[in-house]
């Protein structure tokens, strides 16, 4: 028999590279395999422009350590290097005219001249405003091709085939989802993902949109985590002083985002935040819940999923928090692929 076909999540993080291969088995999800290759040095910029050369390089190392029949790659964008718009047109277009209408519209409020941007787009369920004004709502993204681009030639070349370039936000949920459906919980759950230079804090309010927000700290921001131009990054380990010293300053970060958040969506109460990424060391959950008020848990991203008896050692001691983005793009290629 053939084995289903593989989804491969692929975070290109600022110091590091994560893969994580999954497929669709039966009713299930199995983790076929996952594989980490550090960066020497970071690749990418506050652009979010990626060095070509380098993340070649180092994606020939990890095409290494994967199955090779694992080919299908979904990427992250940081929402940040997107413009997500929702545009109304005149429906009674054919396809050729809605894209020239989308396009129209959005050039005259991009920043980047339109022929320098790959957009997406897709239309939106009919309300009753539409219907009296006579138009249809489109929901359109769009990201420089560049950025797009200086990640998937390079992986294009070491023999990946990149289906699908999603947004952090929407993989990081895709993670919440099935963590949610493990537990058989109904309460409302965010996630943070915690990275070296920012966070992520992610809600899929009911009946909305979701709710993101960038948050310029990481774990940069601690004084125990220390990286010189040109050099490896050293994360010494921390007294229980310093983990409550960061703890408290990253709790302070979280206030302001949870006052943001539900001084517009009272309906929605969040009752916990997953934590993903890095930072073991630094945090320590317990304050940080008795200090926001919710409950806090480093999220599993492995344990909804079956294994295959390659993976039968995976250790249950460890929460594989940092493989949360690239679970989460695994998911949604299989998604994608149904």
């Amino acid at each position: 028999m053939f084995r289903a076909p593989c989804s491969v999540g692929i975070d290109i993080g600022y110091r590091s590279i994560k893969a994580v291969v999954l497929h669709a088995k039966k009713s299930q999800y199995e983790l076929f395999a996952y594989a980490e290759v550090v960066l020497p040095t970071p690749i990418m910029d506050a652009q979010n422009i990626v060095d070509s050369d380098k993340l070649l390089l180092e994606i020939r190392k990890l095409r290494k350590l994967l199955p090779s029949s694992a080919k299908k790659v979904t990427l992250a964008l940081s929402d940040s290097a997107v413009i997500s718009k929702i545009l109304p047109i005149n429906p009674n277009l054919n396809d050729d005219d809605i894209e020239f209408e989308l396009r129209q519209a959005l050039s005259s409020s991009s920043p980047f001249p339109i022929e320098e941007l790959q957009i997406d787009y897709c239309p939106m369920v009919k309300d009753k405003t539409e219907a009296t004004l006579g138009t249809e709502q489109y929901q359109v993204v769009a990201s420089r091709k560049v950025t797009i681009e200086c990640r998937t030639l390079p992986l294009q070349s070491a023999g990946f085939i990149p289906k699908v370039v999603e947004l952090k936000t929407h993989a990081l949920l895709w993670v919440v989802q099935n963590a949610t459906r493990q537990r058989l919980q109904q309460d409302l759950w965010g996630i943070v993902d915690v990275g070296m230079r920012q966070m992520e804090f992610c809600v899929n309010p009911s009946g909305g949109r979701a709710y993101h927000r960038e948050i310029s700290f990481g774990l940069q921001s601690s004084r125990y985590v220390q990286e010189q131009e040109g050099s490896d990054i050293h994360i010494f380990s921390p007294s229980e002083q310093q983990v409550s010293d960061f703890t408290r300053q990253l709790s302070e970060q979280l206030k302001r985002q949870l006052l943001t958040y539900q001084s517009s969506h009272a309906n929605d109460v969040l009752s916990g935040l997953w934590l993903a990424g890095g930072g073991h060391q630094l945090i320590d959950e317990v304050l940080l819940s008795e200090l926001l008020g919710v409950t806090i848990s480093w999220v599993r991203p492995f344990e909804p999923l079956s294994t295959g008896k390659r993976l039968d050692d995976l250790s249950l001691a460890d929460s594989f928090s940092q493989y949360a983005l690239a679970t989460g793009l695994a998911l949604r290629g299989l998604d994608d692929d149904q």
